[in-house]
């Protein structure tokens, strides 16, 4: 009767380990099956940056736009829209399109800070090398309809009105002045981009309005290049030249007066005046 029993038992207690143990695999497939669904709903919710590049806008407040590329959004948009047709379609090093509006932004950040061009490209995620060519192609499409957008005005009573109503100087219809701007060591031409203080650099020079709204620029000649030189080859010194412009005055700097028609025309150096 005694063995009897301890056979049950030993029965039961078997059975009863047989259980543990498929509860225990139970337990263990089941919290493996939480843990793969819980991993699949979290790379559900995380969507790769360049798939929000579409409406990056949307990542900037109002401020920081204009802060990061010295736009706001209608003007940001509008500029897009103008060179769109003109960018070339390009990719990224991971085959993603390189859209007009990131193009745009890289441009405009680059234009408006003047940082290195990973410093730009850590802002949209992009390498240096897409940054380059995003910059040179948006320079190169604004350059393409820059006529349409900087031109001397028509109606020149207008300039001369605004420029009398800042200090009652009768007659003015612009403000001129020129900047070096550095670049790199070019390989053609090199000494021709020289300039005076010994650096390269590009001579731009750019005529404004009293509202400070440029009406001509230049940036074709090298550094070495004389200002008077470059105004001449604008087409406000060739109308100065063929006497076309009566009574009109600019200020100028102490650069420009050496050309012979400014016994005509008379030109109020900004030497003094700065």
């Amino acid at each position: 009767m005694a063995d009897f029993c301890n056979d049950v038992i030993d029965e039961f207690l078997e059975d009863m380990g047989n259980l543990t143990d498929n509860f225990d695999d139970l337990s263990t497939g089941s919290d493996n099956e939480l843990r793969a669904e819980n991993r699949r709903a979290k790379k559900s919710r995380l969507i790769p940056f360049y798939r929000t590049r579409k409406d990056i806008l949307s990542y900037f407040s109002a401020d920081k736009l204009m802060t990061t590329f010295r736009f706001d959004r209608p003007s940001i948009e509008y500029i897009t829209a103008l060179i769109a047709d003109i960018l070339p379609r390009r990719k990224t090093k991971a085959r993603r399109n390189l859209l007009p509006l990131d193009m745009v932004l890289i441009a405009l950040q680059f234009y408006a800070t003047g940082t290195f061009q990973t410093v730009v490209g850590n802002v949209l995620r992009y390498s240096q090398a897409s940054v380059s060519r995003s910059i040179a192609a948006v320079s190169l499409s604004l350059s393409l309809i820059s006529a349409n957008h900087i031109r001397f005005p028509d109606n020149l009573n207008n300039l001369k009105r605004e420029y009398a109503e800042i200090a009652r100087l009768p007659g003015v219809i612009g403000s001129i002045d020129g900047t070096h701007i550095r670049i790199q060591r070019p390989i053609l031409y090199e000494k021709a981009y020289v300039n005076r203080k010994n650096y390269h650099s590009i001579n731009v020079q750019a005529i404004c309005d009293a509202g400070y709204k440029f009406l001509s620029v230049c940036g074709t000649k090298p550094g070495s290049c004389h200002d008077s030189s470059i105004f001449k080859a604008v087409q406000l010194g060739r109308n100065l030249n063929r006497d076309f412009l009566e009574r009109a005055y600019c200020w100028v700097t102490a650069a420009i007066p050496t050309l012979h028609f400014f016994s005509f025309h008379i030109m109020i150096q900004l030497k003094d005046i700065r």
